[in-house]
């Protein structure tokens, strides 16, 4: 007897696991519009609880284990106030431009120190609102989070009507701008009060959390405007040109129609792209893609042109590594460092265009603290293996420049934050000479230079050492700063 009463009960013990599982299947569905390399940064709190599997973890880990192949990152970032995210914190995150923003700002409103208090609700929904309108407006897609109740040793009850009118404030926010809602609030009531506990949420409430995070992801993706992908530029001989759209599901349904003549294919009548496109002559590419599903529609327009191989260059006396000089100032940008630069602080040779290898570079008489008020110039060879147009890639803060012989290819110039830029030019097989300017400025972002190289027989990766050299026998010219500017002095006559 006390057999079968068993059975029932360890099947409703199962049940209620069950139930209580994360469901992840929005964001691993292989329909999903990811792109490769996308990156998620998680604004706010995470709702950590020791001995449970924390609901940003579980996004991470699924990821990982059932879609490897995408390389999608979640960044959690610590938690801060609403007012400061508005002030400067969106800006740095619009300069790093991750795929997505999840902003779950709340608690940390509220557990402030006199002389601070948390903002009111309609403060929190101004400040949101403006966050929101940074973000979307330089195309970075936006989930919005209803906080949950508050922990119960961060204020529980006394705060509780505050952060239950910044859940308003979050609801509000995401209507008007059409975004997706993250409704942990919503997704914990159903639960009781013990799955939020003295300083986190237990294991039932993150599967609970995770699950409607993935959801919102996924159906922040599908809102995401179709792009399309042109691969192409400059070329030599003849090239074979993809047209890829990009953020849509089943990509394969997308009707695309293209011209080659410069002007915007007919809707109907326009060459209905099957394959990829061989391309001999200039021209103007032209593609628009519909979406049968929803009837979105994307634009891409590309120049393609004959590129002249730039013929190679010989050292007088081979040598691996580049060059590098050191010059301390403050710097506008790449033009002005070189307008203005006379004799380097510092010089040597480094195996590539490294930040790190200058600094640790044991031949200079004193360190080098390189992080702000200082300009960098990499000299030398780059030796290519095969004839072809080859593209170079700078991601940099602040700004950075490279060249080819006198030709400047690659332009990331100026103050800002991480941000990558290309260049492509057509080279013949052999050694090319190359420069890359950098600086950085006082600003609060880190010093950061990465070189990186695309062509004939590599696919884009860091620009391999074994490639790069400089002249021994070169002898080096004294640098003449630009003269000062003189002062016109005043006619004390005249007012």
């Amino acid at each position: 007897m006390v057999r079968f009463l068993l059975l029932p009960a360890l099947v409703l013990m199962a049940s209620v696991m069950w139930s209580a599982e994360a469901n992840l299947d929005p964001i691993i569905d292989e329909a999903t519009p990811w792109e490769r390399g996308d990156r998620i940064v998680l604004i706010g709190d995470s709702h950590f609880q020791q001995g449970s599997i924390n609901w940003v973890d579980q996004l991470r880990r699924v990821m990982a284990s059932k879609r490897p192949e995408l390389g999608v990152t979640i960044e959690a970032r610590g938690s801060g106030r609403i007012k400061g995210l508005e002030s400067a914190g969106a800006g740095q995150l619009v300069n790093n431009k991750p795929t997505m923003v999840i902003i779950n700002v709340s608690l940390s409103e509220i557990m402030v120190e006199p002389p601070l208090k948390p903002v009111s609700k309609d403060e929190y929904e101004g400040f949101l609102g403006s966050v929101v309108r940074q973000l979307t407006n330089e195309g970075i897609l936006v989930v919005l989070v209803a906080p949950i109740p508050p922990e119960k040793k961060a204020g529980g009850a006394t705060h509780e009507p505050l952060v239950a009118g910044y859940a308003e404030a979050v609801r509000s926010v995401a209507a008007a701008n059409n975004l997706e809602v993250a409704d942990f609030r919503a997704a914990l009531e159903p639960l009781g009060p013990n799955v939020i506990g003295d300083l986190g949420v237990n294991q039932v409430g993150q599967n609970a959390l995770a699950t409607v995070a993935a959801k919102a992801i996924a159906a922040t993706l599908d809102k995401a405007p179709m792009t399309l992908e042109i691969q192409g530029g400059d070329y030599l001989g003849t090239i074979t040109v993809p047209i890829i759209p990009h953020r849509v599901r089943n990509p394969e349904k997308v009707e695309i129609r293209y011209s080659l003549n410069g002007k915007d294919p007919h809707p109907k009548s326009g060459t209905l792209y099957k394959r990829p496109i061989k391309i001999s002559t200039n021209c103007t590419l032209i593609a628009i893609a519909t979406n049968p599903a929803n009837g979105a529609t994307a634009r891409a327009e590309v120049r393609f042109e004959k590129a002249k191989s730039r013929a190679p260059e010989r050292p007088g006396k081979k040598a691996n590594a580049l060059t590098y000089e050191v010059f301390r100032g403050q710097f506008k940008n790449c033009r002005d460092m070189m307008s203005r630069i006379g004799e380097p602080d510092a010089k040597g040779i480094a195996m590539g265009p490294d930040l790190q290898a200058v600094i640790e570079d044991e031949t200079n008489p004193e360190p080098l603290p390189l992080l702000s008020d200082f300009g960098l110039v990499f000299t030398g060879f780059v030796d290519l293996p095969a004839e072809g147009v080859y593209t170079f890639f700078l991601r940099s803060s602040d700004g950075s420049r490279l060249f080819i012989g006198d030709q400047l290819v690659t332009d990331c110039d100026g103050i800002h934050g991480a941000v990558e830029k290309m260049g492509r030019i057509g080279l013949r097989e052999g050694t090319h000479p190359v420069r890359i300017e950098y600086f950085k400025s006082a600003a609060a972002t880190r010093p950061l230079l990465e070189v990186s190289i695309d062509g004939p027989v590599m696919r884009k990766t860091k620009i391999p050492d074994m490639i790069l050299f400089h002249d021994a026998a070169a002898k080096p010219k004294p640098r003449v700063p630009a003269p000062a500017p003189v002062e016109e002095k005043k006619d004390p006559k005249k007012k």
